[in-house]
């Protein structure tokens, strides 16, 4: 290491290594013991955006051979919609949001397959010829994520929380006489809701004596989100993200415009064939832009969306569609998603609409859209492209209803296991704009105009019957 920095590198690195050979995550054995390849590992630096330099000791994953070095690998992460059903409930109830994060998470977790590394340098000096085999998870493996949560779930199961089934990120913790605990698992990052700040402050307590915690307080920023604090508001903000993405594509000097997207441009494929490079720019920008898309702006959904899809072949008129939408984020980066301290209108309602036969539209597919507010902030969105050609605007609307639906099932059912009163009022509107397709889901019509509908999407008119739901005239204009 040569850098100007090397001194705070190093301090990272040593730090790094002290945890691994304090934890034992690995167990010293001789070379000639090894009965096939270990896996080599290396040094992830990064400066986090407090300014603070950390080193990761990650193994090649990559290299890890299914059926033998590992088997399952799916891992359970909080919901986007989750969070900010959180920060509603905070922002509406008054209640306190904190942040826990576990130190070195993955190396707390048992590895059940063997595995065998190659030492990092400085142990390669003290043991030549030697190798380590892995008694821990480590970074890096395709395990560790499941297996970290495995242990997670069972340790938070032991201290009385019970997991919800809508979201396997989330428990909740109901105590006879006391406040409940609500926690919701990213990985290492723990978000703990409640109304009371004691309850919150002994879940810390003790969740410190199974794992090395750092307590970062009131919810500050969370997965590139900042979270701010106003006369009980909170807002979600992502426009120091957008500002870096700006910067790392050179664009921070660009020239604003007020929408995503051209409406009058059709993007279609491209004929020709892209060089590897700009398939990879182009990818790399819409996989930043979805991020932010999923996070805090529902507003750019459409237009990234419908970029996506060129991302195996894109041209020159994509490229040039993509800028527009970096121009926009330029004049919209302090754009926020606010829940309101107030429970008049805190409860769940929905919106949505659909683009029959849009200039942006494939083979004649329409596009489906909605979103859901809860406490004056939207929770959930999206932008979808109907898998079936619609025969008229009343077919796509109804199709785009149908979709919203089941939104709206997921919310019922996520707010139901939740227990939190106030959020959930039946049926949940959702407000749409077209006569005939609300019509078609309160009233089971059939004639020759609708008859061909896939049995799937009639799905609504049962939610409606049983008054889970109801859809509610809203003007275009509106």
């Amino acid at each position: 290491m040569s850098c100007v920095e090397k001194d705070k590198w190093l301090v990272a690195a040593h730090k790094e290594l002290h945890r691994h050979l304090v934890n034992g995550t690995w167990r010293v054995m001789s070379r000639t013991k090894s009965k096939k390849k270990p896996l080599t590992l290396r040094w992830v630096f990064k400066v986090k955006h407090d300014g603070t330099y950390k080193a990761r000791l990650v193994a090649r994953g990559f290299r890890q051979v299914k059926d033998l070095d590992f088997y399952e690998v799916y891992a359970v992460v909080a919901k986007p919609m989750s969070f900010k059903v959180f920060a509603a409930v905070a922002a509406a109830k008054g209640w306190y949001l904190h942040h826990v994060d576990i130190v070195t998470a993955f190396l707390y977790a048992e590895l059940k397959e063997p595995i065998e590394i190659e030492l990092p340098e400085i142990q390669r000096e003290e043991y030549p010829d030697h190798i380590g085999l892995l008694m821990k998870t480590i970074y890096g493996l395709k395990q560790s994520p499941r297996e970290w949560y495995s242990l997670l779930h069972d340790v938070l199961v032991s201290m009385g929380f019970d997991r919800t089934q809508s979201d396997h990120s989330i428990f909740v913790k109901r105590q006879h006489g006391g406040s409940p605990l609500y926690v919701m698992v990213y990985v290492d990052d723990l978000l703990v809701l409640s109304p009371s700040e004691d309850a919150i402050q002994q879940f810390k307590s003790a969740i410190s004596k199974h794992f090395d915690t750092s307590d970062k307080g009131k919810l500050q920023r969370y997965l590139a989100i900042n979270v701010h604090y106003a006369n009980g508001i909170i807002h979600l903000s992502q426009a120091d993200y957008v500002e870096k993405i700006l910067v790392r594509f050179g664009l921070e000097n660009c020239k604003p415009v007020v929408t995503p997207m051209d409406e009058k441009q059709a993007l279609i494929p491209f004929e020709g064939t892209a060089t590897k490079g700009q398939i990879h720019e182009y990818q790399t920008k819409i996989g930043t832009l979805i991020w932010l898309m999923v996070s805090t702006r529902p507003d750019i959904s459409f237009a990234v969306i419908k970029l996506a899809k060129h991302a195996k072949n894109p041209s020159d008129v994509h490229f040039q569609a993509l800028k527009r939408v970096f121009r926009y984020l330029t004049g919209t980066k302090l754009l926020t998603i606010s829940f309101h301290p107030s429970m008049q209108d805190a409860a769940v309602c929905g919106y949505c609409d659909a683009d029959w036969a849009g200039p942006h539209s494939e083979k004649g597919l329409s596009t489906s859209g909605f979103l859901f507010k809860m406490a004056g902030g939207a929770i959930s969105w999206t932008s979808k492209k109907q898998p079936c050609v619609a025969l008229s605007t009343t077919e796509s609307e109804y199709i785009a209803e149908s979709l919203a639906v089941q939104e709206a099932i997921w919310l019922t059912q996520l707010l139901t296991e939740l227990g939190i009163e106030g959020f959930l009022r039946k049926p949940i509107p959702i407000y749409a704009d077209n006569n005939g397709a609300i019509a078609l889901a309160s009233n089971p019509e059939f004639h020759a105009a609708t008859k061909h509908i896939a049995i799937r999407f009639h799905r609504l008119r049962e939610e409606v019957a049983a008054g889970n739901v109801k859809f509610v005239k809203m003007p275009t204009a509106d």
